[in-house]
């Protein structure tokens, strides 16, 4: 199975699973605790104060590191799973269910204010906003 099939099959509450051990790691190796009141607020600024630190020791440019998770995330939480999106790319091009009525789709955004998903296995882009 390649990388884009595993990453695929992820959910959303297994990468905040993820997220949860590194946050109790750093919360133990720094001896806090994530359970106390807003210890998880605590831990993930500590964290991202020291994540900061370690960039600047390393040379990564933080506010790219930063933006390239948001995109990340904004993409984790509103992709659906591939396979959603080739069915949706085979019937919106033609595909079953449109009786051979071929129909032409946004592959990217028109609109430069939407936020924009899109998948290299589906030629099919999906925008929060409409076009202007």
């Amino acid at each position: 199975m390649d990388d884009l099939a595993r990453m695929s099959e992820v959910t959303n509450d297994r990468r905040a699973q993820w997220a949860r051990g590194a946050l109790e790691a750093f919360a133990r190796q720094t001896g806090q605790s994530i359970d106390l009141p807003d210890g998880d607020t605590e831990v993930i600024g500590d964290l991202l104060c020291d994540l900061h630190h370690w960039a600047d020791a390393h040379d990564v440019m933080w506010d790219v590191a930063l933006a390239r998770g948001e995109m990340h995330y904004e993409a984790e939480r509103i992709t659906p799973p591939v396979e959603a999106l080739s069915k949706i790319a085979a019937h919106l091009s033609g595909g079953s269910g449109t009786r051979g009525r071929s129909r032409s789709w946004p592959t990217s955004c028109a609109n430069p204010d939407s936020m924009c998903t899109s998948h290299p296995d589906v030629s099919v882009a999906f925008c929060d906003k409409p076009e202007r």
